[in-house]
Formats: structure tokens, sequence, C-alpha cells
């Protein structure tokens, strides 16, 4: 039996720039759930396609209220309206999607991979950690890489290589392009970073090995603090050049720029007089604790 909508209340029109908004929202929203409710995008596509032709809102799982949802934004009618106002397809409307999350995905990506990078090339020589990495990248045999922190387990068990090989190919650039460029050309930010990341990831490790009482995330908060009110870097570890790079690359304003970009907060809220230091570096740690490769 078919299910249908009802005129679009004058309501839930609304500009173009909210409504392109809101559609590519709805859209994505219901090409994950219907993902993961079929186990193939692809079907989830083809079933979105079918439902543009038909309006027949029975094509759309009742999984997380979707149905519902779709039904009472009028979303059949709405996206048959913004796509011919716009003159696009539907494939053209997905493919700007999938280009959006992508770029922010990417920098994350590329965050995670400069660390196994900076963990592989203290190891075995930056020669044949971007051997390696490479041609992980490129047969997905995560043996490829370091049990090192988790590294092989947690990559292994994300989409990251999916991410990347995305990004190469619309670049069309090479998996030794990628990772020489994100090791070789790295701002001090980026580099205040890798040594936050590197550090949390070796105390996070202590801690669960019962071999330190404090964890990762409240090690790094006293960490930071330390270097950013008064320039001392001896809360870094020195594993995998991660103190070197802060003492060489680094200032504590970097450091505290990068924080601001990641909290989105001012840079002038870092002030030790304004009692909101302690809390900005604690935010900053948890952040990091959760994009670890080692969780708590």
């Amino acid at each position: 039996m078919e299910v249908t909508e009802g005129t679009i209340p004058t309501e839930q029109l609304k500009e173009p720039e909210v409504e392109k908004e809101e559609m590519e929202q709805l859209l994505e929203k219901g090409i994950e759930i219907i993902t993961q409710r079929i186990g193939s995008r692809d079907a989830a596509i083809y079933t979105m396609q079918e439902f543009l032709k038909r309006g027949d809102y029975s094509l759309i799982t009742r999984t997380q209220n979707l149905r519902d949802t779709y039904i009472s934004k009028h979303f059949h009618s709405r996206l048959q309206v913004y796509l011919g106002e716009n003159q696009i397809q539907l494939d053209d409307m997905i493919k700007e999607i999938d280009y959006k999350k992508e770029k922010k995905e990417i920098p994350n990506a590329a965050s995670k991979m400069r660390l196994v990078m900076d963990v592989m090339g203290s190891k075995y020589g930056e020669k044949v950690a971007l051997d390696t990495v490479a041609a992980y990248l490129q047969t997905g045999h995560v043996n490829h890489l370091t049990k090192e922190y988790g590294i092989r387990r947690t990559i292994g068990e994300s989409n990251l290589r999916e991410q990347i090989n995305r990004y190469l190919q619309r670049e069309n650039i090479s998996a030794e392009e990628f990772l020489s460029d994100i090791s070789a050309n790295r701002t001090p930010e980026q580099c205040f970073e890798d040594a936050c990341a590197i550090t949390y990831n070796k105390y996070q490790t202590l801690y669960e090995n019962k071999e330190s009482q404090i964890n990762g995330q409240q090690w790094l908060s006293y960490a930071i603090g330390n270097y950013v009110q008064n320039g001392e870097v001896n809360g870094f570890t020195r594993d995998f050049n991660a103190r070197f790079h802060l003492q060489n690359h680094v200032s504590p304003e970097n450091a505290k720029q990068a924080m601001a970009q990641k909290l989105g907060v001012d840079i002038s809220d870092f002030h030790p007089n304004y009692g909101s230091l302690g809390s900005l570096c604690s935010q900053y740690s948890q952040v990091i604790a959760e994009e670890a490769f080692v969780r708590n």
C-alpha cells in the first residue's frame, strides 16, 4: 500500500539557502539510516531514487522514525521542487553531500595518518614507514601497520582507508604523495596536536597496563597547562620525537591557537587570571582522548 503526503504547509517553505541545507541534511540522514538497515549504500541510494520517482513513503524505513520525519517535513515534494529549481539530478546532490562530508573527514584522517607515520617512522625509519603505510592504503592489509598504541586494530576497524582513498582518487595523487605531504608540511598547530596525541596515547597505555595511577587525559591536561602557562615541555613524552617537535616547531601561542581552533573559542580566553585556563586544557585533553587510538 502506497503512503503519500499532503500539500506543503506555507510555514515549511524556506529561503533558498535554508532549504538547501535542510534538504541535504534530510537526504544524508535517510541514506545513512537505510544503509544501516539494509547493509548497502548503493541499495539505499537506489531506494531514494525510486522514492523520488514514485513519492511512495512505504519505501522509506520506519527505523529511527525516518518515514514519519519525511512525511511531516513533506520531503518528497520539497525535494522535487528543490531539484527542479536548481536544475540538478539526485545523483549530483548526493555527490555534493559526499564532497562536503569528505572535506570534514579528511583533516581528521590526515591527523591520524600523521601519527601513524610518526610512530612507524621512529620505529622503522621514514622510508620503511612510507612504503608500508602506503601499502596498507593500497591493499587494506592491516599487517602493514604497527600494533603500537592499538594502531593496527583501531585503523583496521575504521573507515579511514576508504576516506583517504576517495580523496586520493578525486585529487589524482598517490598514497606516497599524500603521506609525504602530511608528514613534511605540518603547521605548528598540527605539531602541537600530534605531540598531545602521542603523549595521551603513551600515558593512557601505561594507565591501562596498571603501570600508572594517572590516566592519559589527566596527564595531558597537566602537561598542556604547564606548557601554555610556563613554556615547560617536561610533561610531554619524548617518544616518537613528540617533545622534540614541540621544542623546535611550536610556541605556547601556537598551542593556544591550536586549542582555540579545536574548541571553537577565542584565544583571549586562555588567561590564567580568568580561571578558564584549567578548564580549557581539560576540554582539549578530552577532545584528544576522544580522537585517540587508545581509549579511556
